[in-house]
This record gives C-alpha cells, sequence and structure tokens, in this order.
C-alpha cells in the first residue's frame, strides 16, 4: 500500500478505493476463498489499472 500510494498520492484519503484496487488486480491462487482471501496482490497490475 505504501508504494502504491507513494506513487499515486491522488487515492490518499480513498481507503475504499483503494482495497477495490487491490483486491481486483489479485492473482487467484486457486485455493478456497477462505484461504486465500482474493489472492496474491499483484502491485504492478494495480498501478496498470489506474
Amino acid at each position: 500500500m505504501a508504494a502504491f500510494l507513494s506513487a499515486r498520492p491522488e487515492f490518499i484519503g480513498r481507503p475504499r478505493q483503494v482495497k477495490r484496487l487491490l483486491t481486483d488486480s489479485a492473482t487467484d491462487l486457486g485455493r478456497e476463498r477462505y484461504a486465500q482471501g482474493a489472492g496474491l496482490v499483484d502491485l504492478m497490475r494495480m498501478l496498470a489499472n489506474v
């Protein structure tokens, strides 16, 4: 999150949008949802989706 907010300071103070970007850009690990959450965080994909 610190790296993302450092690169995109306009998202500071907008936690719901940051969370949505984070979960939308996560890579599915093929495990049960309760065991993996949204998946593996992919910062580069998150930055590319903005």
